[in-house]
This record gives C-alpha cells, sequence and structure tokens, in this order.
C-alpha cells in the first residue's frame, strides 16, 4: 500500500469514532448499493470482514468446485441444488418437498416454449386422421401434436374438501399407445401421476370420395409450431428475473406458484437443514440461514459473494421489511418489471 493510500485511509477513519463505527457507517452505504467496491477504492480491506471464507485480506476464496450451502454461506453460488455435479438436487421447497434448483445467472436451458419455430410435424400419420376426447374440444386432428397443442395445461386430478386438486401437466403423447394420445398430470400435493385418454386414432379407408375428413388428403406432414415445454425432470428450476425468485412457464414441473414472483423461497435438505433465498432487487440476492446457526451472504447475479450477513440475519435488505409507513404495502414484485411497490 503506498503512503499516499495509508494517509487517506487514517485520515477517513478519524472521521469516524473508532474503525468499527466507520465500518457500521460504510454498511449502511453498501446496502443502498452506493459504494460497492469501496475496499478497492480506498486500497486495503476491513479485517472486520474476515471470516472463514476470505484468504486474510478480503479476497473471497476461490473454490476448485461449487461449496455446498449447508454450512456459512460460501463465496462463489452459481448454483444452489447440485453443488456437487452428480446431476441430482440435494434441496427441496419444505412446503411440497418438491426438488429444486436456483441458478441466478438464467435458467440451464433456453426457454423453449418462448422460442417458436415452424417444423414438419413428426407426430403426422399418412392414412389416418385423429379425433379428441375430453377433455380436448371434440373435433378432428391432422395428428397427435395438434391435440396436445390444445390440451389444458391444468386438470382436476382429485378432489379434497374445498374441491377439485389440480394437476400440472408433464406429458402429452402416443407414449402408451401408438393408436391412442395421452396426457398425464402431477397432483402438486402428492406428487402422484394421472394419466387420461385425450385422442384416439381413426382409419381413412381407401376411397378418397368417402374420406371421413380433410386431414385424408394430406400426403406430407403439415407444418407446426415447435414451442415445447422442457421435458420433465421431476425438479422446479428457479432463476433471478425482474427482482423475483421464478421459474419458467416451460417447466412443467413448476406449479403457477413457482412460476409467479417471488420475494423469496425456502428451501430443505434431506438433514433438516433450511435456508431462504431472496431477491432483493439491483440483479443482487441473499442466501440465509434462518435458524441462527450458520452466517449468510448477498451475491450477484453470477453467484458472486459480495458480502457476509450475521448468523440468521437478511442486512434489512429485503423490499418487504423496508415499507415506509402509510406506504400501501409491498406485493412481492411483479415479473413484468418494476420493483414491487404498490402505494397508495
Amino acid at each position: 500500500m503506498s503512503t499516499a493510500q495509508k494517509t487517506l485511509i487514517e485520515a477517513v477513519q478519524r472521521i469516524a469514532l473508532n474503525p468499527e463505527a466507520l465500518a457500521s457507517r460504510l454498511g449502511e452505504l453498501q446496502k443502498r448499493g452506493v459504494i460497492d467496491g469501496i475496499k478497492t477504492t480506498l486500497g486495503g480491506y476491513n479485517e472486520l470482514q474476515d471470516d472463514c471464507c476470505t484468504e486474510g485480506d478480503g479476497t473471497p476464496k476461490t473454490p476448485d468446485e461449487n461449496e455446498p450451502i449447508d454450512e456459512d454461506a460460501p463465496a462463489e453460488v452459481p448454483e444452489v441444488g447440485d453443488e456437487d455435479g452428480d446431476g441430482e438436487t440435494d434441496w427441496f421447497n419444505c412446503e411440497t418437498e418438491e426438488p429444486i434448483t436456483f441458478t441466478p445467472g438464467g435458467f440451464p436451458r433456453p426457454e423453449t416454449c418462448k422460442e417458436c419455430t415452424e417444423v414438419p410435424d413428426d407426430t403426422w400419420q399418412a392414412g389416418f386422421y385423429w379425433t379428441g376426447v375430453s377433455p380436448v374440444p371434440s373435433g378432428q386432428y391432422a395428428s397427435p401434436a395438434q391435440i396436445c397443442a390444445v390440451v389444458p395445461q391444468q386438470y382436476p386430478v382429485g378432489q379434497d374438501q374445498d374441491g377439485d386438486i389440480l394437476g400440472s401437466i408433464t406429458q402429452c403423447g402416443t407414449f402408451i399407445n401408438l393408436g391412442q394420445v395421452s396426457a398425464t398430470y402431477r397432483n402438486a400435493e402428492s406428487g402422484a401421476q394421472v394419466t387420461y385418454l385425450v385422442g384416439t386414432r381413426q382409419g381413412c379407408g381407401n376411397d378418397p370420395e368417402n374420406w371421413p375428413s380433410s386431414f385424408c388428403a394430406l400426403t406430407e406432414p403439415p407444418m407446426i409450431d415447435d414451442c415445447s415445454d422442457w421435458e420433465s425432470d421431476n425438479t422446479t428450476s428457479y432463476t433471478l428475473a425482474n427482482g423475483c425468485i421464478v421459474a419458467s412457464t416451460c417447466d412443467p414441473d413448476a406449479s403457477p406458484a413457482a412460476q409467479a414472483c417471488n420475494e423469496c423461497i425456502t428451501i430443505c435438505n434431506a438433514e433438516g437443514q433450511e435456508r431462504r433465498v431472496c431477491a432483493i432487487g439491483n440483479g443482487q440476492w441473499i442466501l440465509y440461514d434462518p435458524s441462527g446457526q450458520f452466517k449468510g451472504g448477498r451475491y450477484d447475479a453470477t453467484g458472486k459473494r459480495l458480502e457476509i450477513l450475521d448468523k440468521g440475519e437478511t442486512g434489512g435488505y429485503l423490499p418487504s421489511e423496508q415499507v415506509p409507513e402509510d406506504s400501501g404495502g409491498y406485493d412481492g414484485g411483479t415479473i413484468g418489471g418494476g420493483d414491487g411497490w404498490v402505494w397508495s
């Protein structure tokens, strides 16, 4: 450190009553996103910030591979869930027990359901047409793909004291019988799968003058929009978007609640540990242990830790903790943009 830098730092420290008071005041400004990187600007580091996850000079340790989050918040968390890289997540939704992953930098695969392209319909069969079976509207269809395109994304899979229990579709096609189209729905409460017949194949016959359907005249596959959902992997994948923790609408394993804007999600592991992952705006998020046993962290969208949080603390970053009096409240954020504030 140069003499000029040292002199500057000592001068700034004298403004405060002591180094601890200065660190506290700078921390308050840092929460507002005003002075991230101030340690680099001033030179040196604040030894009060050192912990298990720094090198002793304020520099975060760089792990050889993703570190688990079951202790103090690591210096790098590019993904929550499959930290050990075995292809299976170690964390699940505490309420539904559904496996989850969280990748703050974006979903691990393209959102194919939002990027449609025209392709030949590979489910079309020459000499046949198809008829819909409830819940698909009755009528004629050229192929199983056309039936699956109009299958409801949610359908009753049972009942409880409050009425129908809705299930989300996980797959649709001729995966059981080549002459039948089936749709499978997953019960969000129990995880049970229920399959319904939604279409049947009909033969055109050999007499063109008496063909029962106009689709019988087709000699090549019709063109269809390829904007399919992801294949089910029985895991809900979350990311950070527009100030929210959110799952993709392309994810058949994601519930409507997961696909909505969430300020926080609560996750657990097989050992009964609990963690909270929360969006705090400005492309940042926090990870903390609500039990207060381990330290948390504030992170950017790449998963790099920006700040160490005290055990069990949110650092005051949650928008819902910052609601001014008589402001009208906080609605948890909106997927379409904005910061979630509702003024009245």
